[in-house]
């Protein structure tokens, strides 16, 4: 079972319900002011209800109040440094939206960061090289290592849950642009939907590879219902 990080207590939670009870949406108060504001229909005890689902309870039971209470502070982020909760609170609130992706499948980190984060509805996927699962670089043509990259890109949004086709932004790095158009080929078998994209020729890149690859992902999340 994965282990469940330190959860704001139900008073914190409580207090901080009955503070966001007296503002405004941030929709609401964007409306013309001669029409009334309608009241937020807001129960502080509908935070901490959960469904009878096959999920082990143990694991969403504690996510629930702080996905809804997230939710809530983001329609009212004017007063997010007014809310009676301690730092730590606000902390454990906003991390728990963040989820590292890492798989064996694809080319291993080689520093202090994720092969991706999740956070909300949006999947951001760290530049890939062209390099393998054992982590040895991938030799040959700049169409076989920018597929390499692709291929690591594949791996991590299939751990992540979703696919190539959930793309909407991709950044490549050349270490030349006289590559652009071998590299152009074999990239446009991949992203065959043509994602949003920019290409940027750079000096150096990590391990003196010549194509580094990065994405954004869409993983079609919805907000939590209140």
């Amino acid at each position: 079972m994965p282990s469940i990080p330190s959860i704001p207590t139900s008073s914190s939670l409580c207090r901080v319900a009955a503070a966001l009870r007296r503002f405004p949406t941030a929709s609401s108060s964007a409306s013309s002011s001669s029409s009334a504001s309608s009241p937020i229909s807001f129960a502080p005890h509908r935070l901490f209800a959960t469904t009878a689902r096959s999920c082990d309870p143990e694991i969403v039971y504690p996510y629930r109040p702080i996905r809804r209470l997230h939710a809530l502070i983001n329609s009212r982020p004017y007063i997010w440094r007014s809310l009676p909760i301690d730092r730590d609170t606000k902390d454990a609130i906003m991390a728990s939206d963040l989820k590292k992706i890492a798989t064996k499948e694809a080319f291993p980190t080689v520093g202090p960061y994720s092969q991706a984060i999740a956070v909300g509805p949006q999947l951001y996927v760290s530049g890939q090289i062209p390099g393998d699962k054992d982590g040895n670089l991938v030799e040959g043509s700049i169409a076989d290592k920018t597929k390499a990259c692709c291929a690591n890109i594949a791996a991590i949004l299939k751990e992540a849950g979703t696919d190539v086709s959930r793309v909407v932004k991709v950044v490549v790095f050349l270490g030349d642009m006289a590559n652009f158009a071998e590299m152009n080929g074999e990239y446009e078998k991949f992203f065959a939907h043509k994602p949003a994209r920019s290409c940027v020729a750079v000096k150096q890149l990590p391990k003196g590879v010549p194509v580094e690859i990065e994405c954004i992902a869409y993983l079609g999340m919805l907000p939590a219902k209140l």
